[in-house]
């Protein structure tokens, strides 16, 4: 019975003991939820036990800390009370690095979420490449490749992007006023004031001065629209033409005087305290029998001078101002004038196509007529000197135009395409820094009379040496009809539309062109504007 009661007593000691035992609840969490996973799961500890805490990153993710505890992703935790305890997991982070090569700046969108300096990974970042005034965005480099604007990055890990820009080219806009006035420039779309990026806008006002009036432009522009806009994407030569109000103007050559267009016979004009008076055929024959003063004749409406001073032996008028640009005939003009021997070096004898017996029997006359343009007459005229005193060397040279305006050296200063975008340089070519991009030089001589050498000088953006590609060719022009006859030979000659400004500086030539790889049939306009060379 003592042995029962024992056993019993025994049981009821050790229930005591048990329920007396302290229970701390340990509660863990990670936040964020899906930053990864907090071990133990939440629990009991008795109390004094130890709680071995274990934080496991998830994927893209990172232990930062913990809220409830200390140490590093793997700590204990001893429990002496309810505890709760987190796990901080923070995303990874990766730096985005951009530079700029050139002048422009990159903006960053975030696409998924990130922050402003550094992105957490998986971030999709889109970067935009904004280029400064006069660049342009060429591509990037580094982290991606290519010339897409904008272009995304996924930030998978730190890296490096670099935005290039590269300087727009540069264009020269040249102007050449052709008379009296002035042109100024306005920019419609940014550029600079000597040099425009590609691209730019630049609008034109010509003001002639006092006395004159615009009347048209040419070279890379045409029309009489004033002002104009030009989009300059090469360099560029534009000419303000201007004409005279004055019936009757001095020529360039300072000799010659000429009347303006539709001026009408018998209109008079003072120059310097001289009135001079603009005749045509019948007047100018009338103004002889009278016996007038030849020097105040203005001859532009003349046509024909044939046998006009025959027999007149006695004259000797200073008629070296006379504008002969449309006569035509000057057959037997001074036959028998034996006392005329006056300057007549000037006049342009461009349209003449008879001089049987100019200076027959004009047995005073001994000028030099050794630069008339006589292209139309390729053999001296019959008795075109006999019987006067004019030397073999101061005769016309036959054929030729020794004082043709074309004659020298010429650099292409402007070349327009007015049809469409085809450019004149084919690809991976560009002008070069140090030459012109074409030289021209038509030759003149005794020798080499009619032949040009033509220079073209190739570039390369890639670098390579230049290149030169020479032609060498002939030419034909009398200016009668404003046309260039050119060719490799006389079998090839192609004409060309030409026409000069005043002072003989620039030519302006229009053609048409068909590029021998073009399969589209189309037929470009092609303006070119020539700067003699200094």
């Amino acid at each position: 019975m003592k042995k029962v009661l024992f056993f019993v007593a025994t049981i009821i000691l050790l229930s005591c003991d048990k329920d007396d035992t302290i229970k701390y609840l340990l509660t863990t969490s990670a936040s964020p939820e899906l930053g990864g996973t907090v071990l133990p799961s939440t629990r009991q500890y008795n109390d004094g036990d130890t709680a071995k805490l274990i934080a496991n990153p998830a994927e893209g993710y990172l232990f930062e800390s913990w809220t409830g505890a200390t140490g590093d992703a793997q700590t204990d935790l001893v429990m002496d009370s309810d505890k709760t305890v987190v796990g901080n997991f923070a995303k990874i982070q990766f730096e985005l690095t951009v530079n700029v090569s050139g002048e422009g700046s990159v903006s960053q969108k975030i696409i998924k979420a990130g922050v402003a300096t550094k992105y957490d990974t998986g971030s999709t970042v889109e970067l935009t490449a904004t280029p400064d005034e006069g660049w342009e965005f060429k591509e990037w480099s580094g982290a991606i490749v290519g010339n897409n604007n904008p272009q995304q990055i996924t930030m998978d890990k730190a890296k490096t992007v670099t935005a290039i820009f590269s300087s727009k080219a540069k264009y020269k806009l040249s102007i050449v006023n052709d008379g009296q006035g002035n042109v100024s420039t306005s920019i419609v779309k940014a550029g600079s004031i000597t040099e425009f990026s590609g691209g730019t806008i630049v609008e034109v006002t010509a003001t002639p001065l006092s006395g004159w009036a615009f009347d048209k432009w040419s070279g890379a522009i045409s029309g009489t629209v004033n002002p104009q806009q030009v989009t300059i994407d090469t360099d560029k030569t534009i000419i303000a033409e201007y004409k005279s109000l004055a019936p009757i103007v001095l020529d360039n050559d300072g000799i010659t005087l000429k009347a303006k267009p539709d001026t009408a016979a018998g209109t008079t004009y003072e120059l310097n305290g001289v009135t001079y008076t603009v005749v045509d055929n019948d007047m100018l024959k009338s103004w002889i029998s009278a016996e007038k003063d030849m020097s105040t004749a203005v001859t532009t409406l003349v046509t024909d001078m044939k046998e006009i001073f025959k027999g007149k032996g006695s004259f000797n008028d200073n008629i070296s101002s006379w504008d002969c640009s449309n006569v035509t005939s000057m057959e037997g003009m001074f036959e028998g004038a034996a006392t005329f021997n006056k300057d007549i070096s000037k006049w342009d004898t461009n349209k003449v196509t008879n001089m049987n017996k100019m200076f027959k029997s004009a047995t005073n006359f001994n000028q030099d007529l050794s630069n008339w343009c006589v292209v139309n007459l390729t053999t001296e005229p019959t008795d075109f000197t006999t019987g006067s005193a004019c030397e073999a060397e101061k005769k016309p040279v036959w054929g030729t135009w020794p004082e043709c305006p074309l004659i020298g050296e010429w650099t292409m200063e402007s070349w327009t395409n007015n049809t469409d975008d085809e450019p004149f340089w084919n690809d991976g070519e560009k002008k070069c820094d140090d030459n012109p991009s074409d030289l021209l030089t038509i030759k003149g001589g005794k020798d080499d009379y009619g032949t040009y050498t033509y220079t073209k000088f190739i570039c390369f953006t890639d670098g390579s040496p230049m290149e030169t590609d020479i032609e060498d060719g002939q030419w034909t022009y009398n200016g009668t009809n404003d046309q260039v006859k050119v060719g490799k030979d006389a079998q090839s000659m192609e004409v060309y539309n030409l026409t000069y400004t005043k002072d003989f500086n620039h030519f302006t030539v229009n053609y048409t062109q068909q590029n021998d790889s073009d399969t589209t049939g189309v037929q470009r306009e092609i303006t070119e504007v020539w700067k003699r060379k200094q």
